[in-house]
């Protein structure tokens, strides 16, 4: 992994910190702190909505038949297929020694291609209280599975030395003294 983060950042990206990617789902979603299935209609367009802006990692086409469950949050919905955008992200140590943290959100379909239901999870991007890392949830842990989730690194501008101050004043000067010269 260390190889990865250095050649990330090399070329101007480093995985997002827990923070951002808390922010970027709930921007799409509000979480009422349950972990799991949710039908609630606002919190599954809002997961919709983040997976049609940014894709998705896994897409499972069902069976074409819809299953009948009462979700966590208490709503009774029909479901068949599913699309899930996962990815990893976190700054050095954010989630463990030498471990990436792991963000997913889940939205299940019915036979018709409606959403009906999403999952929201804290292990997986939704509270930066929670701090398990990825080694706790193996079954997720295939690179098909996943994606990375990265920023534009922030970088300080560099610094001008003095002597390209001096030498830049210089030419100025020059190119002053030939233009009073040609006058």
């Amino acid at each position: 992994m260390g190889v990865r983060i250095i050649a990330l950042f090399i070329y101007g990206y480093e995985y997002a910190s827990t923070s951002l990617i808390e922010d970027l789902f709930k921007s799409y979603a509000t979480w009422d702190g349950r972990n799991g299935t949710h039908g609630n209609p606002a919190v599954v367009s809002g997961i919709d909505q983040l997976l049609n802006d940014f894709g998705y990692t896994v897409y499972d086409p069902g069976d074409g038949v819809d299953k009948i469950i009462t979700t966590d949050d208490g709503y009774v919905i029909n479901y068949d297929s599913f699309n899930m955008l996962s990815g990893f992200y976190g700054l050095r140590n954010e989630c463990g020694p030498s471990r990436s943290c792991r963000a997913s959100a889940l939205v299940s379909y019915d036979v018709a291609g409606n959403p009906t239901m999403a999952n929201q999870e804290r292990s997986f991007g939704w509270s930066s209280a929670y701090s398990a890392d990825i080694s706790t949830y193996g079954y997720y842990s295939g690179l098909s599975y996943n994606g990375s989730f990265l920023v534009r690194a922030v970088t300080s501008p560099v610094p001008i030395p003095a002597a390209a101050w001096l030498f830049g004043s210089g030419l100025v000067g020059l190119a002053g003294i030939a233009r009073r010269k040609k006058a």
